[in-house]
């Protein structure tokens, strides 16, 4: 009985934090290893955390606890959550398709911002409309095989392609785009910010709920108590709520060994 409940506490905790909202990536794909993101000092624990908006200025340092064996992969970062005609589409934020390492034995990763000739799409900052819910930005890496090229059908993106370009093509579309609609990724995590700076551009205006790969989500389904996860002050609170978990279950572990 100390057995099962020990490895049923080991599961939960371990499930605790998913690198991604529920139903973002296409069946059969998904992803089990955490993707680094720090903005300045802030590194993102667990997924999901709210970000203030002004340290969203500059792109992220990003680092991968596993690699490919081409020693190249393309980057993904994509707004879930941008309102169009009563419902919520994509934004590409961030597509670069030669990401390397900085070195063989370092996790950290060399994420080249496009630049005027591309290819893939310079870094947008994430500028939710303000009084809208805190939008989902997600970051996926996928490993390419040796000499791959953007391809033609995501030129589109690349500048001088103005920013409403890059709104509206569904995730799925985007990976098909890219060759990888059957390629798993190494890596995944995701951020939550909320434009509060400047007045509503109306007072009236209503904004959409989520939009899930089942329907419409309310505020409680991907686990915060308003818009689905934690901010700043609970990240800490959750890290240091799971460190007691584990030790416990360390603890646990160890008496019934005893």
């Amino acid at each position: 009985m100390r057995l099962s409940t020990v490895f049923s506490l080991s599961t939960l905790a371990a499930s605790t934090f998913a690198q991604l909202p529920a139903g973002v990536l296409p069946p059969p794909l998904s992803v089990g290893q955490n993707l680094t993101i720090a903005y300045g000092e802030n590194v993102v624990s667990p997924p999901g955390e709210l970000i203030p908006r002004g340290d969203t200025a500059n792109p992220p340092t990003i680092s991968s606890p596993v690699w490919t064996t081409s020693d190249q992969a393309m980057l993904f970062m994509v707004d879930l959550d941008v309102p169009r005609n009563g419902t919520r589409v994509t934004l590409v934020h961030w597509l670069v398709p030669n990401v390397t390492k900085v070195s063989r034995n370092s996790s950290l990763l060399v994420v080249p911002n496009p630049g005027p000739d591309g290819p893939g799409a310079p870094y947008l900052q994430p500028s939710p409309p303000v009084g809208d819910i805190p939008h989902r930005y997600v970051f996926l890496l996928f490993p390419l095989p040796e000499g791959y090229e953007l391809p033609a059908a995501l030129s589109y993106l690349s500048p001088p392609a103005s920013t409403a370009a890059r709104i509206g093509t569904p995730l799925p579309d985007l990976l098909a785009a890219a060759g990888l609609e059957s390629t798993q990724p190494l890596a995944a995590n995701y951020i939550r910010v909320q434009n509060l700076t400047g007045a509503a551009p109306n007072a009236t205006a209503t904004y959409p709920p989520y939009v899930t790969a089942t329907g419409v989500a309310n505020g409680s389904v991907y686990g915060g108590p308003l818009y689905g996860g934690p901010s700043s002050g609970d990240a800490r609170n959750m890290r240091a709520s799971f460190s007691a978990l584990v030790a416990a279950l360390a603890i646990g572990f160890g008496c019934m060994l005893m």
